[in-house]
């Protein structure tokens, strides 16, 4: 989502829900942000969740389950950041803010076919090593002077 000025990130999130809410029609059950968002706690029935100290009262679960959702939440600066450098995100040439929104739809793209093209040629190489496997265990159990010494009799299977 791209908005016309650089607006505060706190002042973003009810419109990020309310396209999330369009796209798949419902609002999702809790919404992770970073430490600098300040705000409300809640928008249209989602929980917004911060990364913070645990609690006394958690347990080592607990502890555990919030520290694996903000990481997980922080795994996406990276990616924004590896567009923004690699895929030309940072610079855009087309005009307006459509013009923004396609540079950024055809940036992702780009990485997420990138991505597939890796996990295809790793599949491929597997394939390749087992075609290899079964041309070599053909190679030498079928062609050997012992399996072309055996006679099939009619009746001996």
């Amino acid at each position: 989502m791209t908005f016309a000025e650089n607006i505060y990130d706190g002042h973003t999130l009810t419109e990020v829900l309310k396209q999330t809410n369009s796209l798949i029609g419902v609002y999702p059950n809790t919404a992770t942000v970073d430490r600098g968002y300040k705000g409300i706690n809640s928008v249209a029935g989602t929980a917004i969740l911060r990364p913070s100290k645990p609690l006394k009262r958690d347990n080592v679960y607990q502890k555990q389950k919030k520290r694996k959702h903000c990481r997980r939440r922080a795994a996406i600066e990276p990616i924004i950041g590896y567009l923004k450098k690699d895929h030309r995100v940072i610079i855009n040439y087309l005009k307006g803010i459509t013009g923004d929104q396609k540079n950024f739809i055809i940036a992702t793209s780009g990485f997420n076919y990138k991505k597939l093209m890796k996990k295809l040629k790793a599949i491929a190489f597997w394939l390749y090593s087992k075609v290899e496997t079964f041309n070599f265990f053909i190679d030498n159990v079928f062609r050997t002077s012992t399996f072309n010494q055996l006679s099939f009799r009619k009746g001996a299977f």
